[in-house]
């Protein structure tokens, strides 16, 4: 019967979730408390605990204890994957961009439409005391320019950090950038020429179709799975049929479905890579924020012929308005530093100082830990929101790290047309078909769960919940 215990202990535990009793994103009783109370060993009780995460029901933090997990067991539940033209097109984008964009500045919305740290997962204390140090230190060499390829210390430590992921990276493969976007351009700009063709994510990160648009460059939008990100077979046939100068992929937590490619498709991808010879742009700008286990691998752990380009930054895990990013090119590092050098001299020298030091004494790795947990928190409850108040047949990603979740809502619904009146309620998100180049996406969007609180999540996403409940009694 003691063999069985743990069982009848996780069972328990189940149906207070089922229930309600704990809510999703909610702390369940220690293992030494449960110990304590109900006289049962601390390994019966961890056995439970295992047992139900093993099942997808909660969640362990690493030094806070065990969650619920937000996430529905029933897969079919996942956002589903649309298949675009698969032919080269030209992109245009819509300009409710622009409204977007400056939506983040309105005090009054709550936004949920920023892939950006909110000012309670900044670290502003310890960035102003390093940058108070940096500038008694030697105040003037914050005032000049560094080295072409950024400052040294920095390269450094980057390198350093990269043997965690598999990046084996040396500071000579790394060149300091304006920002994660600043890499995207030099490294399209290093391997594409107006005209070319190159293959992106459908859906994608608008940035990457803005940068695609300026350089007057084609885009072949590739299929890409919520939980699995960017289909392999799709694309193989792309490069079997089309001249493709490059592909962008976000093998990590991408945005906007926050799918993580496994181990064995990442390897594929850059065999698919070698194999035909097109340049593989890396964006792992969101590779640190994984809510559990490990750090997922880098492309580059699997590149032998140096055809991937990663790009990063850390405006993700820092402060979006350091803007201090950084390209390693691999064979195209050379192209890449001449094209830093006709565009942008320098990245901010005092932004690159602070993170150097945050890096080498560690402050870093401890501000991640937390921020993870608490970002972790955040999704959880977002997800428990729109499971709670959103239409029957609503489907939501449920991403293992990153900012932002990917909703599909009932075919009724035009998030286009959801997103002109919950801004008129003060609730800002970002609309579906904004990440392809077609309408393919248009009942579909993204939310971001970094800048919100929790005292915002459930009012604002209950209000849109119901927004989007009132579109479809209107088409019927």
């Amino acid at each position: 019967m003691a063999n069985y215990l743990y069982l009848q202990i996780a069972q328990r535990i189940e149906e207070h979730i089922e229930n309600g009793t704990y809510k999703a994103g909610e702390k369940l009783p220690s293992v030494r408390s449960v110990h304590e109370e109900q006289g049962i060993s601390i390994s019966t009780v961890l056995e439970a605990y295992h047992h139900l995460e093993d099942r997808g029901l909660i969640v362990a933090q690493k030094k806070s204890g065990y969650y619920v997990s937000g996430r529905r067991r029933n897969k079919e539940q996942v956002p589903s994957q649309v298949i675009p033209a698969l032919k080269p097109e030209s992109v245009v984008i819509d300009s409710l961009l622009e409204t977007i964009m400056q939506e983040r500045f309105i005090r009054e919305v709550v936004s949920f439409s920023r892939a950006i740290p909110g000012n309670h997962l900044i670290p502003g204390k310890i960035l102003k005391r390093n940058m108070l140090e940096v500038l008694r230190i030697d105040e003037y060499e914050v005032m000049n320019y560094t080295q072409l390829q950024g400052n040294d210390h920095l390269r450094n430590e980057i390198a350093k950090r990269s043997l965690g992921w598999g990046g084996m990276l040396t500071a000579k493969d790394i060149c300091v950038t304006s920002g994660c976007l600043e890499a995207i351009h030099l490294a399209l700009r290093a391997t594409a020429q107006q005209g070319d063709i190159v293959a992106v994510e459908s859906p994608c990160y608008y940035g990457f179709l803005e940068a695609i648009q300026g350089l007057r460059l084609q885009v072949i939008e590739i299929p890409s799975h919520a939980q699995t990100g960017i289909d392999l077979n799709y694309l193989e046939d792309v490069y079997k049929q089309y001249p493709v100068k490059a592909c962008i992929v976000t093998p990590n937590f991408s945005n906007p479905t926050g799918s993580l490619m496994s181990e064995s498709n990442k390897k594929e991808l850059v065999a698919l890579t070698t194999r035909y010879q097109v340049p593989l742009i890396e964006d792992d700008i969101y590779g640190e924020l994984y809510f559990q286990g490990t750090r997922p691998t880098s492309l580059k752990m699997y590149d032998k012929e140096d055809w991937v380009i990663v790009c990063s930054s850390f405006s993700k895990t820092l402060a979006p308005g350091l803007r201090v990013g950084w390209v390693a090119g691999g064979r195209f590092r050379q192209s890449i530093e001449r094209l830093k050098f006709m565009t942008n001299i320098a990245a901010t020298t005092v932004a690159q100082l602070v993170i150097a030091r945050l890096l080498e004494a560690g402050s870093f790795e401890r501000h991640l830990k937390r921020m993870r947990s608490k970002l972790f928190l955040q999704m959880t409850e977002v997800q428990a929101a729109v499971e709670a108040y959103f239409p029957e047949g609503t489907s939501i990603s449920h991403p293992q790290g990153g900012y932002v979740v990917w909703i599909e809502l009932p075919e009724k619904v035009s998030s286009m047309e959801l997103y002109k009146v919950a801004l008129q309620q003060g609730i800002g998100f970002t609309p579906g078909h904004l990440f392809s180049t077609g309408m393919v996406h248009s009942h579909f969007l993204r939310l971001s769960c970094g800048s919100v609180t929790s005292e915002q999540t459930e009012q604002a996403l209950k209000t849109l919940g119901q927004l989007a409940k009132e579109l479809i009694a209107n088409h019927q």
